[in-house]
């Protein structure tokens, strides 16, 4: 089945399209423990993800204890903890090397919480692609909590530099000309970064009052207005992958939009677990029911998702019908086309009756089912085709 409507946006991951008078224009916009063995004790190096900082703490109050590595022991050694593809801690220095056994107990006896939290982030950074797409939804907007701001690029005022005053000395020894000259040279400096400054602040408020503008007219009910804010709102969006959006604007009222959706075979299907005991990570298979029923639960996040984010950006908008496709493979043709698998009219008066502080407990699956739905699905929960709203 070919694309209904011609208007498309393409989404591309880490790219942002802009509100601009020219047309659109583009933005681009496991971390573990580690711990240090030397003769002064047992240090642990806690990296705060983000922010560059670290935390460096003493495991050991005992200074004797330090002494018992022996004399040909390194000054220090850094060991990293990390979790390998299997789910097994791995206790290594810097260098790649496995760390002597008998550090290794002695880490694992006198820093237990150290040794925890190196399986914790394992296991967090191995369930951290199925987390996001489990919780797509959480983060979707009240239809009355937004209002678009512009991302005011800010630079800080150029500093006034330094300049030499010409003294008796530097005119008896022939140098004053060549001070004036390095002064009237950094002069000239500031005040070109100065006009330059002031030439990006300008622009800075001319494209801010054409945003504010736009976003004016759209909330007015303005149509070209509006599909430039919903550009700018789903290029926001978090996306895994390169999406095709195809779009018509019915009215000021009404918004059909279709999605190119994720496949099922992109669905991670590893789940790691702590133990109870040892060591190494639960890695678990998700079946591929389970899989199913992830892939069923994201495809409604996704709308759900998208919805919120439309409403939010377009109050004009009261009717949003949302379609999802898929690509697969003709078995008559060997021609991969365009499957529409779910079809969902939402009306703002019922969207709001959700609670949008709560999230967390909202099912986006039996959230849609509330609306006119059309989607067909087998028993063991695989999509089938369908002819959409």
């Amino acid at each position: 089945m070919a694309l209904r409507f011609q208007r498309r946006i393409t989404l591309i991951p880490g790219v942002r399209l802009n509100i601009g008078k020219k047309g659109g224009s583009l933005s681009f916009g496991p971390r573990g423990a580690s711990i240090n063995v030397g003769k002064n004790g047992l240090f642990a190096n806690i990296g705060l993800p983000g922010t560059g900082l670290s935390i460096r703490n003493r495991l050991d109050s005992n200074n004797k204890q330090s002494s018992s590595l022996g004399s040909d022991t390194p000054e220090s050694i850094k060991v990293v903890l990390r979790v390998d593809d299997l789910g097994t801690l791995l206790f290594e220095t810097d260098a790649g090397l496995t760390l002597p056994l008998n550090l290794v107990k002695r880490l694992k006896a006198e820093q237990p919480e150290i040794v925890y939290q190196a399986l914790k982030q394992g296991a967090e950074q191995i369930n951290k692609n199925l987390d996001e797409l489990m919780s797509l939804h959480y983060t979707t907007p009240s239809p009355y909590q937004t209002k678009l701001i512009y991302p005011r690029l800010t630079l800080p005022y150029p500093k006034k530099p330094v300049t030499k005053t010409v003294s008796f000395w530097h005119k008896l020894l022939g140098k004053a000309s060549i001070i004036e000259q390095e002064n009237n040279q950094k002069l000239s400096f500031y005040e070109q970064a100065i006009a330059h400054w002031d030439k990006i602040q300008k622009e800075e408020d001319e494209a801010e009052n054409y945003f504010n503008t736009i976003i004016e007219q759209a909330v007015g009910g303005d149509l070209q207005a509006m599909e430039k804010v919903l550009a700018y709102t789903l290029s926001d969006l978090k996306w895994a992958k390169d999406t095709q959006v195809s779009y018509d604007f019915k009215d000021q009222s009404t918004l059909y939009l279709d999605v190119d959706l994720p496949d099922l075979i992109d669905m991670p299907k590893k789940y790691a677990e702590i133990p109870s005991r040892g060591y190494k990570l639960l890695i678990k298979e998700r079946s591929e029911t389970q899989s199913r029923k992830d892939f069923c639960h994201l495809v409604h996040a996704i709308l759900f998702r998208i919805t919120g984010e439309i409403f939010a950006a377009l109050p004009a908008l009261k009717k949003i019908i949302l379609s999802g496709y898929v690509q697969q493979n003709n078995a008559a043709t060997g021609v991969i086309e365009d499957m529409y698998i779910i079809s969902v009219e939402i009306e703002l008066s019922k969207w709001v009756e959700i609670n949008f502080n709560q999230l967390s407990t909202v099912n986006p699956v039996s959230a849609l089912e509330r609306f006119n739905i059309r989607k067909n699905m087998d028993r063991v929960s695989n999509f089938c085709q369908i002819e959409p709203l």
